[in-house]
């Protein structure tokens, strides 16, 4: 990303400037997915072995097993969804900054984004529940827990509503919300995992 950045400033070649520029773009995409594939794991459990460490593969067989890697298909499920989700908050922030053409274009973006979003936020939920079944029982004994899907689906229809309206600041403020609760939520469904050779937990 640093890449792009510095050395884009100092070429004066259109060809040169459009190739830093994809890697500039191309770093921030998977910065974004990465970000959301370490959450994903945080959520899912790490296994740590007796000393506190742990070691696990990129990925096995992208399946939910005894011996996971850390790619598979949950990981990389919160890995899209933090792509999406930035990409939207990424630009309703330009069509904060900016205005006419420019901005229009960015609530395009953002609005073209809301659907795969909330989409995504769904499956991530039913796909989260899934995988850590006694995440009610955590509900259950922490009732405050329940502000997080609350204030997170409110925050998308804030955003549906605002941003076609032209409410752009309103709508970034809702998606900065959306963020906050989001990233609130793996400690609210932190339950401990022990297998027999490791022990799996979470944040």
């Amino acid at each position: 990303m640093k890449l792009g950045i510095e050395f884009r400033a100092h070429v004066q070649n259109q060809i040169w400037q459009t190739f830093f520029d994809l890697v500039f773009s191309g770093s921030s995409i998977l910065l974004a997915v990465f970000f959301g594939v370490a959450i994903g794991n945080v959520v899912r459990g790490v296994p740590l072995d007796a000393t506190g460490y742990f070691f696990e593969p990129l990925w096995t067989n992208f399946q939910l097993s005894a011996h996971p890697g850390i790619l598979d298909w949950y990981t990389i499920l919160i890995g899209a969804l933090a792509l999406v989700t930035l990409i939207a908050h990424g630009s309703l922030y330009v069509a904060v900054k900016t205005d006419e053409d420019l901005g229009r274009r960015a609530r395009g973006v953002a609005l073209l984004c809301w659907p795969l979003q909330f989409f995504l936020t769904c499956s991530s939920l039913v796909a989260t529940y899934f995988i850590r079944p006694d995440v009610l029982a955590n509900y259950q004994r922490h009732m405050i827990g329940l502000l997080v899907p609350i204030v997170v689906f409110a925050s998308l229809a804030v955003m549906l509503w605002a941003n076609p309206k032209g409410k752009e600041k309103l709508a970034f403020m809702a998606s900065s919300l959306y963020i906050t609760f989001m990233m609130g939520a793996p400690p609210s469904l932190s339950i401990p995992y022990c297998c027999p050779h490791a022990t799996r937990t979470t944040a």
